[in-house]
């Protein structure tokens, strides 16, 4: 059945697995699969690395050889970008943390801390919260990087100041940051709003905390499990409804459920549950 093709590829994903989940996998690997399905799913569904890390070495020879052979090419692919993402990530970080700005990562560059191998998720650029007051800051901060606000990476010609008001007015972000490193890109995108533009509680999300994510490739001051949690639903929400992401038919990809899920897993012992909604509630 389709539902337990899906079923297969979240269950496999999912980190920190428990003895019961290993053996449903096991047992659904021993099911005649529809492995052409599968192999579509986690294209599509950006879960290719979160699948090969999450079989175990027995597992993965009930996986079809060239699937695994496939898999094992997309995560070096993964890691070799992810890389090249690290080593911006730890400059940004060790900048930032020289000033005052009240910033904080967000999605990928905090799962990419302690949640995360290398190699297993696919990060296309940098996300980072800054407080609107601070945006000039951070401006300051990145342009000393080498990084310009662009929308146009084969000219590399700085965005028109008609470009960057329709952006911040129309969206929850800035023109992004690029800087062009040998024959690639890096992209910093900078959002100033947690929520929608009828609910501003940046300040009150920032009064929260933050909390410093350390990994063994980097480390990066992100918001704290409560408020960090609360924005990856708040971001699923607004892609899964917003009609450019819908009419692209990237509103329900499922890799962004599975890092909900997957950063539940990670720091639930640093949550409790009447807490948590006490934080959704006033947020």
């Amino acid at each position: 059945m389709q539902q337990d093709d899906y079923r297969l590829v979240i269950k496999t994903s999912l980190i920190e697995k428990t003895e019961k989940e290993i053996e449903e996998i096991n047992a659904a690997l021993d099911e005649k699969l529809d492995w052409i399905k599968i192999a579509g799913i986690l294209l599509n569904h950006r879960l290719g690395g979160y699948f090969l890390f999450g079989l175990g070495e027995q597992q993965k020879r009930k996986v079809p050889k060239e699937i695994v052979k496939a898999l094992e090419l997309l995560s070096l692919g993964q890691t070799v970008r992810q890389k090249e993402l690290n080593s911006e990530i730890e400059k940004i970080s060790e900048s930032l943390e020289k000033t005052d700005i009240r910033y904080a990562g967000l999605k990928g560059v905090i799962f990419g801390t302690e949640m995360y191998q290398i190699g297993m998720r696919r990060s296309n650029d940098i996300d980072i919260l800054v407080y609107e007051e601070d945006l000039d800051k951070i401006d300051n901060v990145l342009r000393g990087l080498g990084y310009i606000e662009t929308n146009n990476k084969t000219t590399m010609i700085e965005a028109a100041k008609r470009e960057k008001v329709i952006q911040r007015m129309n969206y929850h972000d800035l023109v992004p940051y690029i800087k062009k490193i040998d024959d690639n890109f890096i992209e910093i995108d900078i959002n100033f709003l947690f929520d929608g533009k009828d609910n501003l509680i940046d300040k009150k999300v920032f009064e929260l905390g933050t909390k410093n994510y350390i990994g063994n490739e980097y480390a990066f001051r992100g918001l704290n499990p409560y408020t960090n949690l609360s924005f990856l639903c708040v971001h699923f929400y607004r892609e899964a409804t917003g009609d450019i992401w819908i009419k692209r038919k990237r509103n329900i990809t499922l890799y962004k459920l599975v890092d909900i899920l997957n950063y539940v897993r990670k720091y639930k012992r640093q949550m409790e549950a009447a807490a948590l909604i006490e934080v959704f509630q006033s947020l």
